[in-house]
């Protein structure tokens, strides 16, 4: 009797314990789904970006034309490749692949961002370039890396000049590597969507105080602990409706290198515009990346892997669930 009345206890200490455990493993879950990051008073310094951008575009009306017909108005997804000037390659493999196969669609219009530079061999190569394939948009800005942001700005303001009436603008990067169709399949589930941007989304992601130069973050450019929740760089969407705030506000932030934190975070958070983690946008480039993993994806960072991914995307013979 007493060995079995010993058991009993025994079994209701194990059942208090496993319930105290849930008890405290719930409120954990809770106390971390309610954790917020102070992503105010990030930006120290009063150095408007409307200091440094210089507006305007090379006045090359038949290339703007050819990319974006009559302003627009067939085009339902107009997609903009920020790429740096001496990166012929990286071009010719998207040309080659998803942007050269979706540019001949009414629907779609595709063209290269990139800035002018101060050495005159690659003006000309570059000139060469755009007289062959016209899809190349100028803007004033001096091309280097730190003026990235500065890319971005001048994708907005070339989009409400030259291409106003299209209903969606997809930002990519040139390693970005965008399944178009899978896209279409997306932009044509937000029509009734309205002030939300959309991309894979970084929440209280911290700037880096040391490591490499081209990376580190001084206090002195930005103060706060957390960045404020922002879009990857390697491609978010942007519906119409949202990019003459996006650029208006843009030129009255304080500039900030990082394009991705500075359009789609700062800038957002002070319009309020709502962002969107998408989970088709984003995934990282991998040798083994599936054909069937690649069909359901919309942008990938692609490592400028254009061609070997083509070839999986459009592979024969796969059948995917």
């Amino acid at each position: 009797m007493n060995s079995r009345r010993g058991i009993v206890k025994c079994l209701l200490v194990l059942i208090t314990i496993s319930l105290l455990n849930a008890c405290l493993l719930f409120s954990l879950t809770q106390m971390s789904s309610e954790v917020t990051c102070n992503v105010t008073n990030y930006l120290t310094l009063d150095n408007k970006a409307k200091y440094y951008y210089e507006k305007g575009h090379s006045n090359n009306t038949q290339v703007f034309e050819r990319i974006c017909p009559a302003n627009g108005e067939p085009v339902q997804l107009l997609i903009l490749i920020a790429t740096a000037p001496v990166n012929y390659a990286k071009r010719m493999a998207i040309r080659q692949t998803w942007a050269g196969h979706y540019g001949l669609r009414r629907d779609v219009a595709v063209g290269f961002m990139l800035g002018r530079t101060e050495n005159p061999f690659i003006e000309r190569s570059l000139r060469n370039e755009n007289h062959l394939y016209g899809d190349m948009i100028r803007g004033n800005f001096v091309d280097r890396p730190r003026n990235v942001t500065l890319k971005t700005i001048s994708m907005l303001e070339w989009t409400l000049k030259y291409c106003s009436k299209a209903n969606f603008l997809l930002k990519a990067n040139e390693d970005a590597f965008i399944n178009v169709e899978k896209l279409l399949e997306f932009v044509g589930s937000l029509l009734h969507e309205e002030r939300s941007i959309y991309g894979q989304l970084n929440v209280c992601s911290k700037p880096i105080r040391s490591g490499k130069i081209k990376n580190q973050v001084s206090w002195k450019d930005f103060s706060g602990p957390f960045y404020p929740p922002f879009l990857s760089g390697t491609a978010y969407l942007l519906p119409s409706d949202v990019i003459p705030e996006l650029y208006n506000q843009s030129l009255n932030t304080s500039f900030f290198r990082f394009e991705d934190v500075f359009l789609t975070g700062m800038v957002a958070e002070t319009l309020a515009i709502r962002r969107v983690d998408a989970k088709e946008f984003g995934s990282v480039w991998m040798p083994w990346v599936s054909p069937c993993k690649l069909r359901k994806t919309i942008a990938l960072e692609g490592k400028g892997q254009h061609l070997q991914l083509w070839e999986k995307l459009l592979r024969p013979g796969v059948w995917c669930q």
